[in-house]
């Protein structure tokens, strides 16, 4: 059997002599299970075994041709050992609980052997080998190479409950909740270049862009077409040029920017009568996008309209529903944007970098301990606050995720008290809104992540209290651009910190520990270092770890959703009713689980909040 295992592994990576005594010991262990199956020996050897892989080991199949093309899963294959006289007979890991296997050639003939074929006799090395090869997955500090390949083939199909390999999260989702789906195709969850394109693209056609058309789309600030017969705005939303205006009813309509006529932008015509009039001929439509006046043929006026979105206004936004109208879902239902105006304030501004790596800043809790750690107790928002000293303290969270109608919930733990942990519990609402846990006594947030195009996105920020008008103090600060708000370009929603004066970044402020990164303000401190990474950023060369867990979880329900929408399937959190939760930070007892605590405190938005 030693034999054999060898001439199936090969020596890869950078570390090759640690490699090629992984296939060395691999060989020992299985010969030690044959011959002496003592519990202990085996569990001195893997003991052995393990150290050299968390210094680096990697090993991978070699001569064996996979059925699938996808070449990429043989790094990734469990042994599933068989008598001595048999090929071995190899098979994903992700794939055991559904008992199907990959062929693989042995040294004979080319063969299935059924994962229900392994005999009793054998089933202890099995056991030993998965959990193996298992280490070599979950190990953060394996070979690059293992571990950049493990990222992109989450494994889908292993439901761990334990709390220690939920720590594991490098490169598996591992959670007590699994959807019925991620048991699987392993490909169809993986962050490949496919993957990234399907998530990325959200224009006209696309799938993610079709997903995204199910919703009510956040367009813009209703004030920005305040009054009727106010100037027209150019907007572009999905990769769409589309026009927004209120009429003299105080209707407003979002339609497509260029007369039907000869494409003329209708930004240059005039808003009057119940209408945008193009400048050019004089034809005029109304918010419906269709043609009301045709001066040189006036009985084509009926048959021209121009595409149309319907429209609503609620939380001091406009909505758009962009998809098909026999699909229009109940308006959102989100807490701040039924809040009276009193009680929230909201802003947007223009980030130069695609929506799902703003959206992934915006799940990403373990950040905050670094880039905010400088400004955590000066901010009007976050000062004062007991969660600032366990931030601070505890720079590496902890992730349990749990599923929900709503989308997901993300509960990070810290420590906090000698008898307690602190947990900040995150929402994610599919598809683009998140909820920030709160800080201290002061306003709850949120964010929306909206894509204007695929390298560029709105993000939106809101501050909200559920039971009271926000205070004075705090409200100025906001308009001031502290917080989650920022200052901006005068008569425009870019920031005055940008890319293109590098953010205004001070060497000053960080050397003198004013600031941990030089960027002042907590989202453009957030925004700088997603624009960093370029318009799209390049995921094949991240290095996802154990805190990334929320990310991955996040673009594999996103392409599961979008995927399972061209098989007919609706998609999750249409019904408003999902979207009425809250987030939470809370000190627990260390007996105490964060989830299960969660389903009383957090059933209902009629409970108290929970802030730390």
């Amino acid at each position: 059997m030693r034999n054999a295992c060898a001439a199936r592994f090969a020596v890869v990576g950078r570390h090759n002599r640690r490699a090629r005594r992984f296939v060395e010991l691999s060989g020992e262990l299985q010969q030690e299970a044959d011959e002496r199956p003592a519990v202990v020996g085996i569990q001195r050897r893997q003991q052995t075994l393990r150290r050299t892989l968390d210094r680096g080991g990697g090993a991978t199949h070699e001569r064996t041709t996979l059925r699938r093309e996808d070449q990429r899963l043989a790094p990734f294959v469990g042994l599933r050992i068989l008598a001595p006289e048999q090929p071995a007979s190899f098979q994903t890991l992700d794939h055991v609980t559904d008992r199907r296997t990959i062929e693989a050639d042995g040294p004979r003939e080319r063969r299935l052997v059924d994962a229900g074929a392994v005999t009793d006799h054998d089933e202890r090395a099995v056991l030993r080998w998965r959990e193996l090869i298992r280490g070599a997955l979950v190990d953060e500090n394996a070979d690059g190479d293992l571990v950049r390949t493990a990222q992109q083939e989450p494994r889908a199909g292993i439901k761990v409950i334990e709390r220690d390999w939920a720590r594991h999260g490098a490169v598996s989702i591992l959670t007590n909740r699994l959807h019925p789906s991620d048991a699987g195709s392993l490909r169809n969850e993986s962050m490949d270049n496919e993957t990234a394109e399907l998530l990325i693209r959200t224009g006209p056609g696309t799938r993610m862009g079709n997903l995204m058309r199910r919703y009510w789309v956040p367009v813009m600030l209703s004030s920005e077409i305040g009054k009727p017969d106010c100037a027209p705005v150019r907007v572009k939303i999905l990769g769409e040029r589309l026009l927004a205006f209120r009429d003299t009813s105080g209707r407003p309509g979002l339609i497509d920017e260029f007369c039907a006529h000869r494409g003329a932008s209708l930004f240059l015509g005039r808003n009057e009568e119940d209408g945008i009039r193009c400048s050019y001929h004089g034809w005029k439509y109304d918010v419906n996008g269709q043609c009301v006046e045709l001066p040189s043929v006036p009985a084509l006026a009926c048959r021209m309209k121009l595409t149309a979105y319907p429209c609503i206004e609620r939380g001091d936004i406009l909505w758009a529903y962009m998809g098909s109208p026999e699909k229009r879902p109940a308006p959102p239902e989100l807490e701040w944007c039924m809040l009276p105006p009193t009680h929230r304030y909201v802003t947007k501004r223009f980030q130069r970098t695609g929506w799902l790596q703003a959206l992934e800043g915006g799940i990403d809790t373990t950040h905050a301990s670094w880039v905010h750690r400088y400004e955590l107790d000066r901010d009007p928002m976050h000062k004062y606050a007991h969660a600032n000293k366990y931030i601070k303290a505890d720079r590496n969270a902890v992730f349990d995720l749990e599923e929900s109608p709503h989308g997901l919930t993300i509960f990070g733990r810290r420590n906090g008290e000698q008898d307690s942990h602190y947990w900040r519990i995150t929402q994610w609402i599919f598809p683009w809104f998140t909820l920030i846990p709160p800080f201290g006594p002061h306003a709850l947030g949120g964010h929306v992540w909206v894509p204007i195009d695929d390298e560029s996105c709105w993000a939106w920020s809101i501050n909200f209290l559920p039971d009271r008008p926000l205070p004075e103090e705090e409200l100025q600060a906001m308009k001031e651009g502290k917080g989650i708000h920022v200052k901006y370009i005068p008569g425009t929603f870019v920031p005055l910190a940008n890319p293109s004066n590098d953010w205004l970044i001070d060497r000053t402020a960080q050397k003198s520990l004013q600031s941990f990164s030089g960027v002042e303000g907590f989202s453009i401190q957030d925004a700088s270092l997603q624009e960093s990474m370029g318009p799209i950023q390049d995921y094949s060369k991240e290095h996802l770890v154990s805190t990334d867990k929320p990310i991955a979880m996040a673009r594999r329900m996103l392409a599961r959703a979008a995927r399972a929408l061209e098989q007919g399937a609706e998609p999750p959190a249409l019904d408003p009713a999902t979207q009425r939760v809250r987030a939470a930070s809370v000190l627990l007892d260390r007996g105490v689980k964060a989830d299960d605590w969660a389903r009383q405190a957090l059933s209902s938005l009629e409970t108290p909040v929970f802030s730390v």
